[in-house]
């Protein structure tokens, strides 16, 4: 704090003392209705005066604004006190302060974490960190009240440039594999608690780990009897009759995960602080890098929070703990809190202590146990917890950050293509500001090409991260001789470009360059009467360099992956009738593990509800793909331009938030794999694999006139059988009892045939 008093503060008139009509160099504009603002001498944090807006009604709106010069790709501190005594209704309603930034006067990107406080609270502090597109050159600063009645203060509203660096070295330098290794995978698991935490264990664990694997014990059970390879303490009363010393040996064998209540009811000068904060959502900053903050990065701000009442009082756990006692126990601190309150700020929130074999993780499971708000914060618990597992969600990339850094991602794209063998990394082309275009491929060089690509619309990024996940898994089984692996490989290779459009990437905007490259393709282009279409078809270098491996590969299937606001999930197929209309089928039971399409059936304007119920973050929330097949309407699409090459065309739009919200579901991100995983897999016939600890059985009828066999293996890869199909009225059906680790490949006869090759028809 002393350091930043030196810096000089960007807002003129923060304090509101100079002026006596509107404060000087403040602009107020009326949005709505009859909102007033008047000065208070009274009630002031400091100086002479604060600013205070009256609303009576909700639907008013009057705002404050100051427009100050910065610079791009700068990290720039906002803060403010703000009182309130108001009322409101909605997420985004109460004492809002905002910062935006302009480029020549054009909206580039916002700061996304913004206060909104409610209710009756006496000065807080609100502050946060926002680094700049790099194209910014204005920063816009504003405070108002939304959806609210009642009466806000404002005062003491400070701007200033941060002087840490930006860290934009790759990571790891020393090969992004190696240093992503998940921990000791765990298999099992038993939660001890004085009461059973229900939504943790079924909409968590067991979807993560089988049902028959996780067990639930009260604290009278002896922890040193427990036999599953992870143990979670809960609360207090599950530690309370053992030894922190007992509980540490007990991390050498076994991976234990205490909460905080836990861990201060077995360690001396350790104790649990509960913030209850209507005024600002909590959060974690992270302070390392470690395998348990994977998806994120050192100084990045991540939401953590849970509301278990509904009550709109958010509650984060944290320690209180000096630095003496954390490392005399050998823990380190991976996260810090981050809250309204001053007071609750800095505190370890997320602790790991290290042993020969295991480990011992500090973390609030309360998020895991409550449902989600609609902005799906708790995803960063599910995040750090299924790190904790061994069982990550995500490969590379930062998942909760104020700007994106597509510099930083070719670096991990160059560091994943020098540590896999099996992955081929070409830059393709060039983007319109001058940035490179990388493609991936996993495969056989002289195979047809199962081809996909993500973020031709820049905001849409979640698929971008899940794209790259996709190949790095896919190389690494293919390296390790996984017969799925090999199956999907052996007559087919996987290429993608998984960000289309990087010059507006950073900038989490929509169209690249002012042109929304979807409508920059030949087909249909003189239809389009939009303004973003381009100049003429193609007249773009993202575009042309897509257009140009669609005719030049040996492209049998093509994918363009994007994200929608709307809950609308979906793989759509151009035409209905297209030669995807042969794979009308049920999916057995096995697949149902990754994703379940219980229903897979094509029909004009069907929706299919794909699940998957790994995806624990919560069916309304979250990456909840559908299938519908539709027929070819009058716009210019890309995948219609694929589909005139005559290739089979996919359309994806997986619900997502990126536009809106930062924080992302590393959840999206893996169903990115399996859907692909599935949809690769019936270019050969159905991959199915058994991650459960049973033998299973699985009958899939394959409607139609199919022809082939089934081969299951075993974990280790070894062939354990192979059966014909069996014949059964006008199905045919494979059957298999598929081992524990084991999977099943259904080979269908025809199926991966190159396509024809061609000019664009029409």
């Amino acid at each position: 704090m002393a350091q930043e008093a030196c810096i000089s503060n960007l807002i003129v008139n923060g304090s509101f003392e100079e002026g006596a009509g509107p404060p000087t160099c403040w602009q107020w504009t009326v949005v709505s209705g009859g909102p007033i603002w008047t000065f208070d001498g009274e009630v002031r944090f400091a100086g002479r005066r604060s600013v205070k807006i009256l609303q009576d009604i909700g639907n008013q709106h009057g705002q404050f604004r100051q427009r100050v010069k910065c610079s791009g790709a700068k990290r720039y501190r906002l803060r403010a006190r703000i009182r309130v005594a108001l009322e409101g209704t909605g997420d985004d309603s109460g004492a809002n302060l905002s910062l935006r930034a302009f480029n020549e006067g054009r909206l580039t990107g916002e700061l996304r974490y913004r206060p909104f406080l409610v209710g009756r609270a006496d000065w807080s502090l609100w502050e946060a960190d926002y680094v700049t597109p790099r194209d910014a050159d204005t920063l816009e600063v504003a405070f108002d009240m939304r959806r609210s009645a009642g009466v806000a203060w404002f005062d003491c509203v400070e701007l200033f440039e941060v002087s840490e660096p930006l860290d934009r070295s790759l990571r790891p330098p020393h090969g992004l594999l190696e240093c992503l290794a998940a921990p000791k995978r765990v298999h099992s698991i038993c939660v001890i608690a004085a009461q059973m935490p229900e939504f943790l264990i079924r909409e968590v664990l067991t979807p993560l780990l089988g049902a028959e694997n996780v067990t639930f014990r009260t604290p009278r059970a002896d922890i040193r009897k427990i036999g599953q390879d992870a143990v979670i303490l809960f609360d207090a009363a599950a530690s309370a009759n053992h030894t922190f010393r007992l509980i540490a040996g007990l991390a050498d064998e076994r991976l234990v995960i205490m909460t905080g209540e836990a861990l201060a009811a077995v360690a001396g000068g350790i104790s649990q602080r509960v913030v209850e904060d209507g005024v600002v959502a909590p959060c974690v900053r992270i302070e390392k890098d470690t395998f348990l903050t994977k998806g994120l990065r050192r100084t990045d701000t991540a939401p953590w929070w849970s509301d278990a009442a509904d009550s709109g009082l958010y509650s984060q756990r944290h320690l209180r703990a000096s630095g003496h006692t954390l490392e005399r126990l050998g823990f380190s601190v991976a996260a810090t809190s981050v809250c309204a309150q001053a007071a609750a700020s800095g505190h370890p929130a997320i602790l790991y202590r290290p042993s020969s074999r295991r480990g011992l993780v500090v973390m609030d499971l309360e998020p895991l146990n409550s449902r989600p708000s609609y902005s799906a914060d708790a995803n960063i618990a599910c995040l750090v917890l299924t790190n904790a597992l061994g069982r990550p969600q995500t490969m590379l990339g930062t998942y909760v950050v104020p700007a994106f850094d597509y510099d930083r991602f070719a670096g991990d794209l160059h560091s994943l293509a020098r540590r896999s063998p099996a992955i081929t990394l070409r830059e393709e082309g060039s983007s319109r500001e001058g940035r490179s275009i990388y493609s991936l491929s996993v495969g056989r060089s002289d195979a047809p090409v199962f081809f996909a690509d993500a973020g031709i619309h820049p905001y849409e990024w979640a698929p971008c991260f899940g794209l790259v996940l996709f190949a790095a898994r896919l190389a690494d089984e293919l390296e390790r001789g996984h017969p799925v692996a090999k199956a999907l490989l052996e007559s087919m290779r996987f290429t993608c470009v998984p960000i289309f459009a990087p010059d507006g990437w950073g900038a989490n905007a929509r169209n690249s360059s002012g042109v929304n490259l979807n409508r920059n393709f030949p087909l249909y282009w003189d239809d389009y009467n939009g303004e973003d279409k381009g100049s003429t078809p193609l007249s773009e270098p993202e575009t042309r360099t897509i257009a140009r491996i669609l005719e030049e590969e040996p492209v049998i299937a093509a994918m363009s992956w994007h994200e929608t606001s709307a809950n609308t999930n979906w793989v759509g197929m151009p035409r209905f009738d297209g030669p995807y209309a042969r794979h009308k089928m049920a999916v057995p039971a096995v697949f149902r593990q990754f994703i379940d399409p219980a229903y897979f059936y094509w029909q004009a304007s069907q929706w299919t509800q794909v699940t998957d119920p790994r995806n624990f973050q919560y069916h309304y929330t979250d990456s909840y793909p559908y299938l519908r097949s539709y027929r070819r309407g009058r716009h210019p699409l890309q995948i219609h331009y694929s589909d005139s090459l005559g290739i089979r065309s996919f359309l994806v739009e997986q619900y997502g938030n990126s536009e809106m919200y930062h924080s992302a579901s590393p959840q999206r991100t893996d169903i990115t794999c399996r859907i692909l995983e599935m949809l690769f897999g019936l270019e050969l016939g159905l991959v199915c694999r058994n991650g459960l600890t049973r033998v299973v059985e699985a009958a899939v009828p394959l409607h139609g006139a199919a022809q082939g066999s089934s081969v299951v293996y075993s974990a280790a890869g070894d062939t354990v059988e192979r059966r014909p199909l069996v014949r059964k009225g006008t199905c045919a059906i494979a059957q298999a009892s598929i081992p524990p680790g084991g999977s099943m490949v259904v080979r269908l006869g025809g199926i991966g045939s190159q396509r024809r090759r061609g000019k664009p028809a029409g």
